[in-house]
């Protein structure tokens, strides 16, 4: 994987990604941290309950 444009994606109306942080035990995605991180909402989902990111999602999508 390499290092998403996540603005562009936005601007092409992505509005939900999956970022892929590893495979099994031979695979860390270095990228994962940028990946992860990107929210052109401004919020973070980053430490939500369940049911919290739940609603988060069906906000966004």
């Amino acid at each position: 994987m390499a290092p998403y444009d996540w603005s562009t994606a936005w601007a092409n109306g992505a509005r939900f990604a999956y970022v892929k942080a590893t495979e099994g035990t031979g695979y860390t995605n270095p990228y994962f941290a940028q990946q992860y991180e990107y929210n052109p909402y401004g919020a973070t989902c980053s430490g939500l309950s369940q049911a919290s990111m739940r609603s988060w999602i069906a906000r966004i999508v």
